[in-house]
């Protein structure tokens, strides 16, 4: 990986928890929070908007708790997770 390429992390808490201990062990430049909450809000369009403005060529994804969860839009369903 490059240093001008970036590793986005997709989620929300955590992912946000994890770029805040990056940047206190000073590793913070390498990395992108990219906002999601729900698997719904993940698209084609939304990883290549990173991809082309963020300069982000791997991306690690967790957007599994909010919508394991009963706040906000409720619990996903099976169905809605296949």
């Amino acid at each position: 990986i490059s240093d001008e390429s970036k590793i986005c992390l997709v989620g929300y808490s955590h992912s946000y928890h994890l770029i805040y201990a990056f940047w206190a062990n000073k590793l913070g430049h390498r990395f992108i929070w990219a906002r999601a909450k729900y698997p719904s809000d993940l698209s084609t369009e939304f990883f290549e908007q990173y991809y082309h403005t963020r300069n982000c060529t791997k991306f690690v994804i967790g957007v599994g708790q909010w919508s394991a969860s009963k706040r906000g839009r409720g619990p996903y369903s099976l169905k809605q997770w296949r």
